[in-house]
């Protein structure tokens, strides 16, 4: 789909989107920001666009363009860091609440090798309602995959 956007006084920008990866976030207005891969006034590259979009695609947000390898870094640094946040999580954890007793098993719920421990992880946990004792977990959150917008774009 392109779409043209300017009046005759401006340069006319063109933006065509090559493919819809998915929806980050819908706002209350309905316009959701979008991750896409677009063509920027005829560019031989495609780059990954991440904007707020109205569902018709007619009007947009500003938002940040990147190449290929800008978005590679990107993720890099995002999967090290969450490796990085976990581990440590684990090991506050670990010391905060000491081994039990049994062999492997921490008083906590991440515990390992416990009859009786649920083996999961304190990642992407609910918080206790209070926000100064929340810390903010990105890890919580779920982009929404295209598919699944499509059909939530058509029902609007």
């Amino acid at each position: 789909m392109q779409r043209n956007y300017g009046n005759d006084n401006e340069r006319q920008i063109t933006v065509d989107i090559i493919e819809h990866i998915g929806v980050i976030e819908v706002k209350p207005n309905g316009w959701r920001k979008e991750l896409n891969i677009v063509r920027w006034n005829n560019a031989d590259v495609p780059k990954f666009d991440i904007r707020e979009w109205d569902v018709p695609h007619t009007k947009m947000s500003k938002g940040i363009t990147l190449h290929a390898y800008e978005m590679n870094a990107i993720t890099d640094l995002y999967t090290a860091y969450r490796k990085a946040r976990t581990a440590q999580a684990e090991a506050e954890m670990a010391a905060a609440f000491p081994k039990t007793g049994a062999a492997g098993s921490y008083g906590y719920m991440g515990g390992t090798g416990a009859a009786g421990s649920s083996g999961g992880t304190m990642n992407g946990s609910v918080g206790s309602g209070d926000a100064s004792q929340d810390e903010f977990d990105p890890g919580i959150y779920t982009a929404i995959p295209a598919e699944e917008t499509a059909s939530a774009a058509a029902e609007l």
